[in-house]
């Protein structure tokens, strides 16, 4: 039994006053992040109202894709394409999963609410429509319904060659590709996966300039996946690569501005004695909405190095992580002890006091 002086009426069993304040710590340490029901309506309603509403979406007759209803199989779901254009029977599925969902949440009135939609919903669940993003190209278009599929990014180069029906030197750039269509159907979740996979991919290679391009063309300025790019170009690229690619000796005129400065800028840092190579991890180039997901960070090859063959000469320095509110000097186990402690700490007080 645990009692505290300052309140003599209480006594409380050490096992419970363990539990609660373990409990508190756990609780206290979960990210405040939408559910898979919220990510998946989100993302569906953004591509349905796009579809719906007067656009680009375009409607032609095909046959009736009944099996695709069967949920969540992905492989009953995938659908034939061409290679330039994304077909969305797929949508009479998402129809199918979204009235699921919107049953359990009870808000199957809520989900289409705009330009009268909800008569032509009727008719494409009756009909024999398919609609086509004509700006669209499908492997992107794969990724992306895979992820409305599992709520997950494929680990494996081989797993993503295999939904996206891509060769392995085009990954990426299908990746980046369907990281720009997460952001125009509004899917933050998979926004974020989708960054931090590029940022394990390419932390320790230089990128190619295909890649380079699109994205400075396509993604927000100032996201870490644009300084990853200057930085691994910076710090891996020898010409010897591009004289082996003459595709790569052509394109080097069309590199964007912002990346020619960027790396500028790169050089001059280096020949002002800051040595950017022991700082900048792979964590620096994740996207993280809490400090709760910044120490998960701490698992498996995060904590690999924009350079680590300098960083093994012992050029190691302290990392540097990318918060929310901008960047924290960390050790991370030691101020995963600090945290707990304090947490425990403060557990204490609050019973002892109320």
């Amino acid at each position: 039994m645990t009692t505290f002086t300052g309140l003599p009426m209480i006594s409380i069993p050490s096992w419970l006053l363990h539990f609660i304040v373990s409990l508190s710590i756990y609780i206290s340490f979960q990210p405040a992040k939408t559910t898979v029901c919220e990510n998946r309506i989100a993302g569906l309603r953004a591509i349905a109202i796009e579809l719906l509403a007067p656009g680009p979406g375009q409607i032609s007759t095909a046959p009736r894709f009944d099996e695709v209803l069967e949920l969540p199989h992905l492989e009953k779901g995938q659908v034939e394409t061409t290679p330039t254009v994304a077909n969305f029977p797929l949508i009479h599925a998402a129809y199918s999963f979204l009235r699921v969902l919107c049953s359990r949440k009870k808000a199957s009135s809520a989900f289409m609410t705009r330009k009268g939609s909800s008569s032509r919903t009727e008719e494409l669940e009756s009909s024999n429509r398919t609609f086509t993003f004509d700006d669209v190209e499908a492997p992107p278009f794969n990724l992306l319904t895979h992820w409305f599929y599992s709520e997950r990014v494929p680990a494996s180069i081989e797993e993503l060659m295999h939904v996206t029906s891509s060769p392995r030197y085009k990954i990426e750039l299908v990746e980046l590709k369907a990281l720009a269509l997460a952001e125009r159907f509004d899917v933050p979740a998979l926004h974020c996966a989708l960054s931090d996979s590029l940022a394990n991919k390419r932390i320790q290679y230089p990128p190619y300039y295909e890649l380079v391009i699109y994205a400075f063309e396509t993604v927000i300025p100032g996201h870490p996946f644009l300084e990853l790019l200057i930085d691994a170009h910076c710090a891996h690229w020898r010409p010897a690569i591009d004289y082996a690619d003459p595709e790569e000796e052509d394109l080097k005129a069309d590199l964007p501005i912002d990346f020619l400065l960027g790396t500028m800028e790169w050089y001059r840092n280096m020949r002002n004695g800051t040595d950017i190579r022991s700082e900048k991890y792979q964590c620096y180039y994740h996207l993280h909405d809490s400090g709760f997901e910044e120490f998960e960070c701490d698992v498996g090859t995060c904590q690999e190095t924009i350079y680590p063959s300098y960083a093994s000469e012992g050029g190691k320095g302290k990392m540097q992580r990318r918060w929310k509110g901008g960047l924290k000097n960390t050790k991370s186990s030691k101020m995963r002890w600090v945290v707990s402690g304090s947490k425990y700490l403060y557990a204490l007080w609050w019973l002892a006091n109320n």
